[in-house]
């Protein structure tokens, strides 16, 4: 119920940001336990977090975005992780 009524108060604001969005989906699919859409979402909020305030390119790939923002590889093991999953062979 948090949930819902923290995503209520989100709508009355005037801009919202897509990976807001993201974070919130991330967190019902951790509370229920899909840990695979939890790897693969993460990548998702950071990636749509820098894209919207930080980068005004969209041609950017996420590797060189993370890199560019993250250094010494604090993300790239989160990254490979998640592509196992989202670019299966």
């Amino acid at each position: 119920m948090r949930l819902n009524i923290t995503i209520l108060k989100l709508v009355s604001v005037k801009k919202v940001y897509t990976h807001h969005i993201f974070f919130f989906d991330m967190s019902s699919a951790f509370c229920a336990g899909a840990w695979v859409s939890v790897i693969v979402m993460s990548i998702s909020v950071i990636d749509s977090h820098l894209r919207e305030t930080e980068v005004s390119e969209d041609e950017i790939r996420t590797v060189d975005l993370l890199k560019q923002y993250f250094k010494g590889g604090d993300l790239d093991w989160l990254r490979k992780l998640r592509n196992k999953f989202v670019h299966v062979k």
